[in-house]
């Protein structure tokens, strides 16, 4: 067989157990190689991308790749010679070559108590040994291969600026070229970064395009000193960064934001900053302090509304119109007012422990609620009165009401349509999910693994994996709806299930709100340690300390938790109150 009817330059047979040391010993430094004229080495290692494709016939493939390749390097070692795969391909090698005169079977033996294994069959043909001949093996097995060393090897060129990195923060997008020899390179390979310390998190895998990967959601989870980036690519000499430190952000950077601007007022608070929540009315001119034991209700100016005591926690929390609805597990509902106005529901007072609600939808007229025993209840804001419109027996777990159709997900997994009423259509989707949007054209269910698309005009459900883990929180934005997993990676689709967004946030992290101002998306999210951090068009820009962040859909007005208790301020502050937010 011709050069030129080979596949493959080089097949290399080793153990996966010495799968570090090939790939960094002699895999890597062949493909810093060239040929006689010119061209990268065309090499055959299963774990790399001129290796085995997903869903292959392993076996079929392997011998071909074998049969097709101009050298076969055979990895002698204890783990070698311990393998039935790795005799096989031997055998294979040996089929094409019986005698060795073509050159194609070139051994090394990296482990020399396995000298002694080798096969009668096969140790007629030398074999370079790597632990006798530590500076000579590699460049004798370079000369045996038909490659010459280059001039200017293939190497990663790591773009960016990493100063004043800060703990959770999102780093500015780091860039990974390729450079092969001397010039940019276009083929697509995978760049995986690393670092030096713990806490790296975010996707530290990328593949290029043009030339280029690009990291875009990447942060520290831990403070660390000299911590170094790293890039790494197949056949590619690695790329670092210069040193740099990851701090805490200093907690009096918020005491005298913008050069002096005030909070409009600050309300002292019963507890610790980071245990109170405060959820804005929709004209963000007046709020809900939720405290441990009570709600009170102020306008912008601290001027108090109303307060009602809390009998159990807050588990749930929805507005819409001028009203706001807070449920708990014991069946209560209590309905607010902007204007201090409350009602007190029990939503099921003779079993109130099976009275726990899946959702409830709020306007200014009525609110509707889908509770776990199946009940979907309507109630009348204003005189608190309330009625039961059906009941679905695998109960609810989620839903959305639009006119006279409810569509909404049960216990066994379905999502089904109800129109006046009665059931009229169903899907089989996942028993869990995390949320709900019902969009224009189209409704968009955010299941544990899949996305699910629901148009409204010819009643097609489509699934699509949107490449998470565990989807454990939704949450829906104006024109978007947001997944989360529990690994801290998220992103925002469209109605058409459409990827707009990507970023990356602690693991753990909880959505707490979401707003829009002068067409920057603002996320505030929960940490485990109760503290809050700001989400600015996909990256983390600010930590809140104290524990609470939160503002309204347009960030008319935000709040900030402080030990004096929690600061209202102007939502026109923003830039000034995060810096480069």
């Amino acid at each position: 067989m011709e050069d030129k009817d080979f596949t493959y330059d080089i097949f290399i047979s080793y153990a996966h157990e010495d799968y570090d040391w090939v790939r960094e010993s002699l895999y890597t430094p062949l493909t810093q190689c060239v040929m006689s004229d010119g061209r990268r080495p065309k090499i055959f290692l299963d774990k790399s991308d001129m290796g085995l494709k997903v869903s292959q016939n392993f076996l079929p493939a392997l011998a071909k790749a074998i049969s097709t390749s101009h050298r076969v390097i055979l990895v002698y070692s204890k783990n070698f010679f311990a393998k039935e795969m790795t005799i096989w391909e031997m055998t294979k090698a040996l089929q094409a070559d019986p005698i060795g005169i073509s050159g194609k079977i070139n051994p090394i033996l990296i482990d020399h108590e396995a000298e002694n294994q080798i096969p009668d069959e096969i140790n007629h043909i030398h074999y370079l040994n790597v632990q006798k001949e530590p500076t000579l093996w590699l460049p004798r097995l370079i000369d045996n291969m038909g490659l010459k060393k280059s001039d200017e090897i293939r190497q990663l060129e790591l773009k960016a600026a990493l100063t004043d990195v800060i703990v959770s923060h999102t780093l500015a997008p780091i860039s990974v070229a390729l450079s092969d020899w001397g010039k940019s390179g276009t083929k697509d390979e995978t760049v995986e970064l690393s670092a030096s310390a713990d806490g790296l998190q975010g996707t530290l895998k990328q593949k290029t395009s043009g030339g280029t990967a690009t990291f875009s959601d990447l942060s520290f989870r831990q403070t660390a000193d000299q911590v170094v980036l790293s890039a790494k690519a197949d056949g590619y000499k690695p790329a670092f960064s210069s040193p740099f430190s990851v701090a805490e952000q200093k907690t009096d950077s918020r005491k005298s934001p913008g050069g002096g601007l005030k909070a409009t007022v600050t309300i002292p608070s019963g507890g610790s900053p980071e245990r109170i929540r405060i959820h804005f009315f929709n004209d963000g001119k007046t709020f809900a302090m939720v405290e441990e034991k009570k709600i009170r209700l102020f306008d912008l100016s601290g001027r108090p509304l109303a307060e009602i005591p809390l009998p159990s926690k807050i588990e749930l929390v929805r507005d819409g119109g001028s009203w706001m609805a807070f449920a708990d597990w014991s069946g209560r509902l209590l309905l607010l007012r902007e204007t201090g106005e409350s009602k007190e529901i029990f939503l099921h007072p003779d079993d109130p422990s099976y009275a726990i609600p899946g959702n409830c939808s709020v306007s200014e007229d009525q609110v509707l609620v889908g509770m776990w025993n199946g009940d979907f209840i309507r109630i009348d804001p204003v005189s608190g009165e309330s009625s039961l419109v059906f009941n679905h027996p695998a109960g609810i777990m989620d839903f959305l009401h639009a006119g006279c159709h409810v569509y909404l997900v049960d216990f066994q997994g379905r999502f089904i349509l109800y129109q006046d009423g009665a059931p009229v259509r169903h899907f089989t989707i996942e028993r869990s999910i995390a949320g709900m949007k019902l969009f224009r054209e189209n409704i968009v269910i955010i299941g544990e693994k899949n996305l699910y698309q629901y148009s409204l005009a010819d009643g097609q459900l489509t699934p699509w994996d949107p490449n998470l883990s565990n989807i454990v929180y939704a949450m829906p934005a104006e024109n978007w709806v947001l997944a989360l997993d529990d690994g801290g990676s998220g992103l925002f689709a469209d109605e058409q299930l459409i990827t707009r967004m990507k970023f990356h946030t602690t693991t753990g992290a909880r959505p707490y709100c979401i707003g829009i101002r002068e067409s920057d998306l603002y996320v505030s999210f929960i940490y485990p340690d109760q503290s809050c951090a700001l989400l600015k068009n996909g990256q983390i820009v600010y930590t809140q300390p104290a524990g609470l962040l939160s503002f309204d859909p347009r960030i008319r007005s935000l709040a900030l938790g402080s030990p004096e208790g929690v600061q209202i301020w102007d939502g026109s502050s923003l830039p000034s109150l995060f810096g480069k937010a």
